[in-house]
């Protein structure tokens, strides 16, 4: 089971480092090129909503 989670988190690491920086996904919205220069620090957090999205099938109000 850590195999299969550990890759799944590559997996969803290396898909957001290969977007278009220039792509965001509202006018007021944080682009992927500024998501790539922090993503050692948000990571975590991303991990986590994907895992949470999984988990309850959902994302909570205000996440998109």
């Amino acid at each position: 089971m850590l195999l299969v989670r550990r890759l799944w988190e590559v997996e969803i690491l290396e898909v957001l480092k290969d977007c278009d920086g220039n792509k965001s996904l509202s006018p007021y919205g944080f682009n992927f090129k500024f998501i790539n220069k922090f993503l050692p620090l948000l990571e975590g957090n991303f991990l986590k909503a994907f895992a949470d999205f999984l988990k309850f099938g959902a994302l909570p109000m205000g996440s998109n």
